[in-house]
């Protein structure tokens, strides 16, 4: 199986799993069987196929730490449902963030697939990969393009741009180039496709407003590097970081509905 499919499958099974914990928190008279780390849907896959296809990303290792540490507050979340709802908030607060690190990690590790696989293709195929590159696209979201793949291409897009502010911090953000929250590509997308699936998706002007915060925290983060302070520019990264979090969080959640109204994803696409 394409390995960037087979990870896209590991992130919408663990964002499901993810749900139906809520929702068992919100009907405490419900219950649910919890299987260990590595026997879950995407545990099965991170100690097999994942760990073979990735254990040499970063992101790889972070995801089996952050996972661990997700049953491990699930587990306390189920057994004390019935508990101190001030409790209760708190310890689902700290499972749904550590949902979306691991999220996050598994579109780490779609788009490290896609890199590397183009980079193979470069070095096999120079002159086609530059003609693909140029006029295979596509670069900017079409409208009347509603399925899971263009929304998780936006997702991929998103996290592509935000990785540019790691490396503004090797320059103090000197050749940092940040575009507004309306012309970068995840920006053109919500105009377009997005502006399109307001009436199906409610969580598109939940989006688009973390997205225009994302653009302001990241300004704020360049501009502290370009004043060479360290310390604030890395907290104001922290936020920006959640943020981008955040943003590929909910594209996650609008895929998860796509794929549950029966739209078939083509077998080269991305889930």
């Amino acid at each position: 199986m394409n390995n960037t499919i087979n990870v896209g499958i590991a992130r919408i099974a663990h964002l499901k799993w993810t749900l139906a914990i809520e929702a068992i928190v919100a009907n405490p008279q419900d219950t649910i069987e919890i299987e260990s780390h590595k026997n879950c849907e995407l545990g099965r896959w991170i100690h097999h196929t994942g760990i073979h296809a990735y254990g040499n990303f970063d992101a790889m290792h972070l995801l089996v730490r952050t996972h661990k540490n997700f049953h491990e507050v699930a587990h306390a979340v189920l057994e004390n449902k019935l508990g101190d709802n001030t409790t209760i908030k708190q310890s689902l607060g700290d499972l749904l963030t550590l949902s979306r690190d691991i999220i996050y990690f598994l579109t780490e590790l779609e788009l490290d697939s896609l890199e590397l696989r183009h980079k193979k293709q470069v070095i096999a195929h120079p002159v086609s990969s530059l003609f693909n590159r140029i006029f295979n696209g596509p670069h900017h979201a079409l409208p009347d393009d509603h399925g899971p793949l263009n929304v998780s291409y936006a997702r991929l897009l998103h996290l592509n741009w935000a990785r540019g502010l790691t490396k503004a911090f090797r320059g103090w953000g000197q050749d940092a180039h940040l575009e507004s929250a309306e012309n970068c590509m995840l920006g053109d997308w919500l105009r377009t496709t997005g502006a399109s699936l307001k009436k199906k998706h409610i969580e598109i002007n939940y989006l688009s407003a973390v997205h225009k915060k994302f653009h302001t925290q990241a300004g704020e983060t360049i501009m502290f590097l370009q004043r060479r302070s360290e310390n604030a520019a890395q907290k104001s990264y922290t936020k920006t970081l959640k943020l981008s979090r955040e943003i590929i969080y909910v594209l996650s959640l609008m895929e998860l509905k796509l794929l549950n109204s029966g739209i078939v994803v083509c077998e080269e696409g991305l889930l």
